[in-house]
């Protein structure tokens, strides 16, 4: 656009592009090495043809409150594999962690994961198996129940793994089922016994554990039979 005394012109539109980067790709991956007083900490970081740096917040809550020392990362636009270890940590502790990779155009905080320095063991294991009293054959019972998290661990990582569930009488055992626990740390299990029994039943549950809690049985439970 250009004017003067005369009038003002106005020249014709055209159109540019910056030629900024996007902030870097980043990936929280797994704690492996994980011990009592220490883990390693994993991720993946892509810079997107920039240097940078990434390094790893860590604390016994989501808001974090320690970190690693900062590591320099080359300009490049492949994925690479990261990790950091961490030492000097309390034992039989629930941590968060997430990885941040930094470049010239922004800071990526990739998403948080969780760790725990020796496994703990669950508050309880539920088991309540229908009916209890069995009359005549073939005998469908429904069993169901839930492991009961220790106080702060969150279930979207701890509600994992699966329950043993096992329907015996005296001398062996006639159903052994393996189920998975839900998102909500329950479980579900329905069986058909066509064999005849005599005396009782006894239902046995255990959960077999994960990567953050040990495993653990419920009370047995006796059904009647006839």
């Amino acid at each position: 656009m250009a004017g003067n005394a005369s009038g003002l012109s106005v020249g014709r539109d055209r159109a540019f592009r910056t030629t900024g980067r996007p902030p870097p790709a980043a990936v929280t991956g797994p704690a492996i090495n994980t011990g009592l007083q220490g883990a390693t900490l994993t991720g993946f970081v892509n810079t997107m043809g920039l240097a940078g740096t990434f390094l790893f917040q860590f604390g016994s809550s989501p808001f974090y409150g320690l970190q690693t020392n900062p590591v320099s990362l080359p300009a490049t636009n492949a994925v690479v594999p990261v990790s950091f270890g961490v030492s000097g940590l309390a034992a039989h502790r629930l941590y968060h962690y997430r990885l941040v990779a930094t470049t010239q155009s922004g800071t990526n905080n990739a998403n948080d994961r969780v760790f725990v320095t020796g496994r703990f063991a669950p508050r309880g294991v539920t088991r309540n198996t229908t009916p209890r009293r069995l009359r005549s054959r073939p005998y469908v019972l429904t069993t169901t129940g839930r492991v009961r998290l220790p106080a702060g661990f969150p279930p979207v990582f701890a509600c994992k793994g699966v329950v043993r569930i096992r329907y015996q009488t005296a001398r062996r055992t006639l159903v052994n089922v393996v189920v998975p626990l839900n998102g909500a740390c329950r479980y579900f299990a329905q069986v058909t016994i066509r064999r005849s029994i005599s005396g009782s039943l006894r239902v046995r549950a255990r959960f077999l554990g994960n990567a953050l809690l040990t495993p653990r049985s419920a009370r047995s439970q006796k059904i009647r039979v006839g």
